[in-house]
């Protein structure tokens, strides 16, 4: 037998009588016995939550990637010589056991939320791969729920260009032209300010450079003839957790200048 069970083993045994001539007698020896054998539902070892993606650079660095806003996931992975192989999503036990693997990863962060399969954004998160029989065989105990961790670090924001803009009439923003946008911007009882562009932000994604402007001036922007400083001071938008403003990212001076009227 191989299967795990209690099994009830029959034993019967009979033999031939010897004399002291070294004849044999005629007569036959026999005798029945009976004996219980178990055999446990095993242990299956061999099971580890990895990560994912073998040809990351960080695959050996405690689950650790960089935001990019592509989604990451741990996989478990199935040991040499372990005899468990993978079969459309499901791992296919020795014995041919199937089982189903769950994955949730829960936000290591207050009321941290749990995800089930994947995760995109920038956190450390606890994870989670949870077991079930879609085929019980009989002979493997259900593995215990795996736990391990990874984090997604928040890009760092490294490439800044700045744009001049103006209110017009209506109150709308635009865009200041010229050869330099940050020179000379005649006062129009208007406001000015200053957009910072990167490139280092991932397409699609909702997130903004907050700037502040350093400066004489009342209200949101400047209005008034002066010399201006914007500075990158903050991050705005749905997707503002998953970046970092860099350390050295540069400024931008900028100036309002007197308007001039021709008199007739």
């Amino acid at each position: 037998v191989k299967d795990s069970g209690l099994y009830i083993c029959l034993l019967e045994a009979s033999g031939s009588n010897i004399t002291v001539s070294n004849s044999t007698a005629t007569s036959v020896t026999s005798g029945v016995g009976q004996y219980e054998i178990g055999i446990n539902k095993a242990d299956f070892e061999g099971l580890s939550l990895e990560y994912s993606d073998s040809d990351s650079a960080y695959a050996d660095y405690k689950h650790s990637v960089d935001y990019d806003g592509i989604a990451h996931s741990l996989i478990v992975a199935l040991a040499n010589g372990c005899g468990a192989t993978w079969n459309d999503g499901n791992i296919v036990l020795p014995d041919g056991s199937i089982l189903n693997v769950t994955y949730k990863y829960t936000l290591n962060a207050h009321n941290g939320e749990t995800v089930e399969g994947t995760v995109t954004d920038a956190g450390s998160y606890t994870a989670f791969a949870e077991f079930e029989f879609v085929l019980d065989n009989g002979n493997y105990n259900l593995p215990e729920e795996l736990i391990s961790s990874i984090d997604i670090w928040q890009k760092v924001i490294e490439n800044v260009t700045f744009e001049m803009q103006y209110q017009d009439a209506d109150g709308e923003w635009k865009k200041v032209v010229g050869d330099n946008p940050f020179e000379n911007n005649v006062y129009t009882r208007k406001g000015f300010r200053v957009v910072a562009l990167s490139s280092d932000f991932v397409t699609g994604d909702d997130v903004t450079i907050t700037m502040f402007i350093d400066g004489d001036f009342d209200g949101d922007y400047p209005v008034n003839v002066g010399e201006y400083t914007a500075y990158c001071d903050n991050l705005g938008g749905e997707k503002a957790s998953c970046y970092v403003l860099g350390s050295d990212l540069p400024n931008q001076e900028f100036n309002i200048s007197k308007a001039t009227h021709d008199i007739d």
